[in-house]
């Protein structure tokens, strides 16, 4: 998403977040709507989106949460084991 124009480095992510509170302002220019963001962990996004849509509603899209299950998982339950199916 970093770009670099003539010389300059845009960074992507503070970039996108710029375009998306612009692009909701002429949405919903008096803020009356609830924003949902559905990200993965990437912690910086999650960073950017308090800062410019403190309040919406971040949540962790579903791939990174079993990802997260599994690995909370296996501190209960041996690896591949049944136990850890089912806990998941």
């Amino acid at each position: 998403m970093t770009q670099i124009h003539e010389g300059d480095v845009w960074e992507g992510q503070p970039r996108l977040f710029v375009e998306l509170a612009y692009e909701a302002c002429k949405r919903d220019p008096d803020g009356y709507q609830a924003a949902v963001f559905l990200m993965d962990g990437e912690r910086s996004l999650w960073k950017w989106q308090q800062r410019y849509f403190p309040r919406a509603v971040p949540i962790l899209d579903i791939f990174h949460v079993n990802e997260r299950l599994w690995k909370a998982a296996y501190c209960f339950h041996a690896e591949q084991s049944r136990q850890a199916e089912d806990f998941v």
